[in-house]
């Protein structure tokens, strides 16, 4: 290689390097602080300074001072174009010391910013330099791009995790406003039916009472949402028999089987600390979608047994199963599958399951192929 080329290769390898470090910046502060670090080992300079507009004005960075333009600057922002700068050169930065600069706007599809790369020896920017200096302001530029979209999605991010904030902080007030209604509205329907238990028929109070546990059983499922994304989410815990509560479950839900088939296998003994109530939600909502979602000549599996980890509990049915396209979004709130339009239920039920699921430090899984049916998974622990 000759003595000539030596140079070239050694900036260009520089520039490669810079470039790979730039793009790795998180804002335009850190773009600046970049460049001064890091340019002077590919030029011959003794300065350098990132100009970029913000509102409607200009700011030198890193120190994110306020930037006013000279003449000579203002018509470079003008016209775009590079210029070098002999006479009074230090003057444009506040630095007597440097006696020429090279002033390369950094142009995109909407803005404009300066980079400004000054020395003290009037020999310095040869032709070579020059156009390393455009070949650096393009990757400047770039950089600067890419810092704007990070700078979008953060403030896209930001926004929306503020407004969900919002929303859930208005959810738990409105549900918790409204338990105490509701509980008062149990409380006089108990009443009438012990103490006069011939006013309303006994098919109408069986509506009532099931209604009734529906809207708490739907309050509480959004009151437990809300409090897991705000880190409020307290158990109850207490021993706990799962065989039991699993035995429960079942029970509630042979009323709805309506010819369907139901096969259960229920390991004994399976004793745990958790939230009795909460957790019977959980089964109660997966033994009852596994009913609701399969045809009238369905069959629906339900099994628990332990593992090594803990208890493993499973509900498969043989029904409409979830597309794969939504199985990502099944445990999100207020996300329902596609093709269970027709069915009734709110998106509620199986992301509140899976924060209750989590908070017990469990987890909350789903298997589904659509048209043949679905099977979800509960993994807790149980002490060994």
């Amino acid at each position: 290689m000759s003595s000539e080329a030596i140079p070239v290769v050694s900036s260009l390898a520089a520039l490669v390097e810079l470039t790979a470090t730039l793009v790795r910046a998180r804002d335009s502060v850190e773009v600046a602080t970049i460049l001064r670090r890091s340019v002077k080992w590919m030029l011959p300079i003794d300065h350098v300074s990132l100009v970029v507009s913000k509102d409607a004005g200009w700011v030198h960075l890193p120190a994110a001072t306020a930037f006013e333009p000279s003449p000579v600057i203002a018509q470079v922002l003008k016209t775009r174009s590079a210029i070098a700068i002999d006479v009074d050169a230090g003057a444009v930065v506040g630095d007597p010391s440097l006696t020429t600069l090279m002033v390369l706007p950094l142009v995109d599809e909407n803005d404009v910013g300066l980079l400004i790369l000054g020395a003290r020896d009037r020999a310095a920017f040869s032709a070579l330099d020059r156009g390393t200096c455009h070949l650096l302001a393009h990757n400047v530029v770039s950089a600067l791009r890419m810092v704007r979209l990070l700078e979008r999605e953060r403030a896209a991010r930001e926004a929306a995790e503020a407004a969900i904030r919002m929303r859930d902080q208005m959810m738990q007030a409105v549900t918790h406003d409204l338990r105490n209604p509701l509980g008062v509205v149990m409380a006089l329907f108990e009443m009438v039916v012990h103490d006069a238990p011939d006013a309303i028929p006994a098919e109408d109070a069986d509506s009532i009472n099931i209604s009734l546990k529906r809207m708490k059983g739907l309050i509480d499922e959004l009151l437990d949402i809300a409090k897991s994304q705000s880190g409020e989410l307290k158990l109850r815990r207490k021993r706990t028999d799962l065989s039991q509560l699993l035995d429960e479950a079942v029970g509630s839900a042979r009323s709805l089987l309506r010819g369907r088939t139901l096969d259960v296998a229920i390991e004994r003994g399976m004793v745990g600390m958790f939230d009795e109530s909460r957790i019977a939600r959980v089964l109660g909502n997966l033994v009852s979608n596994a009913i609701k979602y399969s045809p009238s000549t369905g069959h629906i599996s339900i099994s628990a047994h332990r593992i090594e980890a803990g208890v493993e509990i499973r509900v498969t049915d043989s029904g409409i199963g979830i597309p794969p396209a939504d199985l990502p979004f099944v445990f999100e709130r207020f996300q329902r599958a596609r093709n269970a339009a027709g069915i009734d239920g709110n998106g509620i039920g199986l992301a509140s399951s899976r924060e209750v699921v989590r908070a017990h430090a469990g987890t909350l899984e789903v298997e589904s192929v659509l048209g043949k049916g679905s099977t979800f998974i509960v993994q807790l622990p149980l002490p060994s």
